[in-house]
């Protein structure tokens, strides 16, 4: 999602005028109290990046001055208030103003102009700051190309543009076409304004959900219109899912929006995909459905930034974990959740998820959304779906256009239940870290009744124990079926005692991985997540190599150093074994280490032979018509891995696919295309939480 405050930039080589009329509307008091309206008249000349607007404030309360920040390239002027400069340090993009001596009306008349700038790329999750070219507008409130009022951060609007007529032009709400331009109108209270606009072609229709018309629209490039009827269909499904389950679409229209960057943003009422992210077939089953539900969660309820952001958890557990639940693949996706947090996060990189704002590394990432997401499915199988449901429409109903804390939203979701929402917030929002489990004994002992399992466990990290609802899974000798039983530890010791008539043969603790909680080491497989997440990758390069291979390596290094920060590349020269500490990547296969460490791949199902191959599986696949990865399977030794590539190009292109594979321990690429053609997640080869007898 793209979060309200994340600013972008644009360049366009045609003259758009945009007339904004943001008007008063009638909403209940409770909504009108703190919100503005604007009426705007906007001309925009992409050329230059200049912008020219008349805004007229309608300013709500009763107080005597107010503040604001705007872009600080734009020259301003004022009637109908006294204008002060608060703040003009050179090294913020804002300049925060005061007015004040304001009429009885309380309207005010802002004009300014100027430059609104351009900006690079700026981090490995975004797009640039500002785009505004002949291929793409893009504006948002994080540039403050409008003046963000810091006392009153919402408002309505009515916004009418006018465009060229091969350009379209996206906002929140509606729109209504005129004989010259479109209009959007929304009289729900709005944190941030948004526009969108490029030369695209227009796809729509309208579906009834539930006695209710809603828009549906597509602006695709031309060369990706033939995916239209896709999305329209994909997007009334998943509208008309949410609608029931949570309560009404907040907005009379959904948007799907290309854009030429890749991202994957949600909008109030449209979402912005890129190119090559819409033509991905598994998009319609996990970004789209992600999307549309920040229309509930982030652009319906807002969310209180400064106390922790729910709204990419709470969205990944009813969008993304829903989909891997029909599929029958959930318990995997919480696998690999729990995963990235142990490969990124956990130890020296965590930190509590009431500091989370928004994605911006994988250390974030697997703490807003991979742990976030672990709570909501905690607090789910504690009250069971009715319950959890049933406040999940609750709170919706209370929140719609208003700010939530994570506090507010625990307490909501607490609502007819024994759960002390602090004692939850205090543990799994407010504390960094997660809870490790051992099991410290497990006996089976013949009794007359039958058979006597005893187990103890201990939660082994620093500090108090977690409460744990903890699931223990008895797997019998003769019985077809499996027994169940959920314990509470509330201590950082627990023993318990059971008896069976049957003798049972396995025991599992927390086999579906229905706890968050940090996984022991024996419960990872190897995996490229656990390479890149190390304290250190040392990445050893071919001394003989070629100046072209090895500067392709060099390139490698540098790229993942930037995305993870925690590279070294050494030449095979200096090394006479495999570093004791951090993880290690042989490349190249004419590195001189490789021969040495080659036993350390070969287990029961994959083998380096002499002849530069391996086998996978009882598959042969060939130094001369793949390039491949692989690891140490053994997660008991230091990590190690291996990436069989020798040609530049090849190894420029596995610089940007591998960080994509985090859950696989074997991949094989094709060394013509580079495309992937086989990929394994490597097994948990023995998990500390389970005895066999």
């Amino acid at each position: 999602m793209l979060l309200r405050e994340k600013q972008f930039t644009f360049s366009v080589h045609k003259l758009i005028t945009i007339v904004l009329l943001l008007v008063l509307t009638v909403l209940p008091d409770s909504l009108l109290a703190n919100t503005l309206h604007h009426s705007m008249q906007v001309q925009l000349d992409p050329e230059r990046s200049f912008l020219d607007v008349k805004n007229a404030i309608q300013l709500p309360g009763e107080t005597e001055s107010v503040s604001f920040a705007l872009n600080r390239n734009l020259k301003l002027s004022v009637e109908g208030a006294e204008l002060t400069v608060v703040n003009d340090s050179p090294d913020r993009q804002f300049r925060i103003y005061q007015l004040s001596r304001l009429t009885e009306n309380r309207k005010v008349l802002l004009k300014y102009q100027g430059f609104i700038g351009n900006r690079e790329k700026n981090d490995l999750f975004g797009m640039p700051d500002v785009i505004f070219n002949d291929e793409m507008l893009y504006l948002d409130g994080g540039r403050a190309w409008y003046p963000r009022f810091a006392d009153h951060p919402l408002f309505t609007f009515d916004l009418y543009v006018k465009l060229p007529d091969d350009w379209q032009i996206i906002s929140q709400g509606a729109p209504e076409n005129s004989a010259d331009g479109v209009r959007f109108q929304l009289n729900k209270p709005q944190d941030n304004l948004y526009m969108v606009g490029g030369p695209f072609q227009r796809f729509s229709q309208k579906i009834d959900v539930d006695g209710r018309k809603i828009l549906l629209e597509v602006y695709f490039f031309n060369k990706d219109k033939s995916l239209a009827d896709k999305y329209l269909s994909h997007s009334a499904r998943f509208i008309t899912q949410y609608s029931r389950l949570i309560g009404d679409y907040p907005f009379d229209k959904f948007a799907i929006v290309e854009n030429r960057y890749q991202t994957g943003y949600g909008m109030p009422s449209f979402t912005l995909l890129g190119s090559r992210v819409i033509r991905l077939p598994f998009i319609l089953h996990t970004s789209l459905p992600h999307e549309i539900l920040h229309n509930w969660w982030g652009n319906g309820v807002y969310i209180s930034y400064l106390q922790g952001n729910w709204g990419e958890g709470l969205t990944a557990y009813m969008a993304d974990h829903y989909y891997s639940e029909q599929r029958g693949s959930d318990r995997e996706y919480r696998r690999k959740a729990l995963e990235k947090y142990a490969n990124f996060a956990a130890n020296q990189r965590d930190f509590p998820l009431q500091a989370f704002t928004s994605r911006h590394d994988q250390a974030s990432q697997a703490i807003g959304y991979s742990k976030s997401l672990m709570l909501f499915h905690m607090l789910r199988r504690h009250f069971g779906d009715e319950l959890f449901y049933r406040n999940i429409a609750d709170f919706w109903e209370s929140f719609q256009f208003k700010e939530a804390s994570f506090q507010q939203l625990i307490e909501s979701l607490a609502q007819n239940s024994k759960l002390d929402p602090q004692v939850f917030l205090k543990h799994w929002v407010n504390r960094a870290g997660a809870p490790e489990l051992m099991l410290d004994e497990a006996k089976l002992i013949e009794v007359a009744s039958g058979y006597q399992l005893n187990l103890q466990l201990s939660q082994v990290q620093v500090g108090d124990a977690y409460p744990l609802e903890l699931p223990i899974r008895i797997t019998f000798e003769q019985a077809s079926e499996t027994f169940l039983q959920r314990v509470s530890m509330k201590d950082k010791q627990l023993q318990i005692k059971l008896v069976f008539d049957q003798r049972p043969v396995r025991v599992s603790i927390d086999p579906d991985y229905d706890i968050f909680r940090l996984l022991s080491q024996t419960e990872r497989p190897a995996s490229l997540g656990r390479m890149f997440g190390a304290q250190k990758q040392i990445l050893v390069y071919p001394e003989q190599a070629s100046e072209k291979e090895r500067s392709a390596w060099q390139a490698l290094a540098t790229s993942w150093q930037k995305r993870y920060g925690n590279v070294e590349l050494v030449s095979d020269k200096s090394l006479t074994e495999i570093p004791a500490e951090g993880a290690t990547w042989l490349l190249g296969w004419n590195n001189r280490l490789l021969e040495k460490s080659a036993d350390r791949f070969n287990t029961g199902f994959q083998k380096m032979t002499s002849h530069r191959a391996v086998n996978f599986d009882k598959q042969d696949f060939s130094f001369n018509q793949h390039a491949l990865v692989m690891l140490d399977a053994d997660t008991m030794r230091q990590p190690l891995g291996f990436i069989g590539a020798q040609q530049p190009a090849v190894i420029n292109a596995l610089a940007r696919k591998l960080p994509h594979y985090n859950g696989y321990g074997f991949l094989v690429f094709s060394k013509e295309t580079v495309e992937n053609i086989f990929k394994k997640a490597l097994p948990v080869l023995n998990s500390s939480l389970e005895k066999v007898f």
